[in-house]
């Protein structure tokens, strides 16, 4: 077992060759965007059958916290990497308008314009989270200064809770994202980062539930998508970076100075 561990030790630090640094950092977002709505479904209540449809935009600021990981392969002037960011929001506020309309048995039973608001004292919750990977590249402009740039694909997960009325959604997009941000070096170490990021997804699937007091409708439903959520934030971290030549080199000498202590003991023992 104890060679076991040491060769993974062992590949960890030569694969290390070929990345310089990693950095890690979390802080605050506040993300702001537009959602929009173009469904048509069909369900059956009481021997009748329904269409509904709703073609709606909303806006929607919702403040939340998310972290950055990201892998240099060298430390030039320009360095190109990886990135992994993750984050969660939570909508406090949001605005929608658009129309709907209701068909049975094939005419029209009711329609009118939507013209809704929302804040986080409503009984109702909208939880946001996103997953992105992608590519980095890294400038350093001074000693002190850094600029980053970053690109690649989005996956958002949504979900939608009416506590009154009982409505409840299941969102799942994918796109892309794009960052732009400044590094402040504090120390060897640690810095601050202030970012701008973007992000729009191409495709979603949505499922949920919807429902109707006016006509006491209750009915489940799946819906897709394209090119249907849009949002921007600033951000602010606080980070840290790592050495991983450094570090892999210190794991495997810990490793090899611990096994080798062991095995004299041993041998004196014997």
């Amino acid at each position: 077992m104890k060679k076991f561990i040491f060769s993974i030790l062992v590949i960890l630090s030569t694969a290390n060759i070929y990345a310089q640094e990693m950095q890690i950092s979390g802080g605050f977002d506040f993300s702001g965007g537009l959602s929009k709505v173009d469904s048509s479904f069909g369900f059956n209540y009481l021997g009748y059958s329904y269409i509904y449809n709703n073609k709606s935009t909303s806006a929607f600021f919702a403040p939340g916290i998310s972290f950055i990981v990201r892998v240099f392969l060298d430390d030039n002037d320009i360095s190109r990497g990886f990135v992994f960011r993750d984050r969660v929001n939570f909508l406090t506020n949001e605005k929608t308008n658009g129309s709907f309309s209701i068909y049975r048995n094939g005419y029209l039973f009711d329609s009118g314009k939507i013209s809704e608001t929302a804040s986080i004292s409503d009984d109702e919750l909208t939880s946001i989270m996103d997953f992105g990977l992608g590519y980095s590249t890294r400038y350093k402009i001074s000693k002190r200064w850094q600029f980053y740039s970053d690109l690649g694909v989005n996956f958002t997960w949504m979900d939608y809770e009416d506590y009154e009325t009982k409505s409840a959604s299941n969102y799942l997009g994918a796109g892309i994202f794009s960052d732009a941000a400044f590094q402040i070096t504090l120390t060897e170490k640690f810095y601050l980062e202030l970012g701008l990021n973007f992000i729009i997804n191409i495709f979603s699937s949505q499922k949920g539930k919807i429902v109707i007091p006016k006509y006491n409708f209750n009915t489940n439903y799946k819906d897709a998508g394209r090119f249907d959520l849009f949002s921007t934030a600033f951000y602010i971290h606080f980070g840290r970076r790592f050495d991983l030549q450094q570090l892999g080199n210190d794991l495997l000498n810990k490793n090899t100075s611990k096994n080798t202590s062991q095995n004299s003991g041993g041998q004196e023992q014997h």
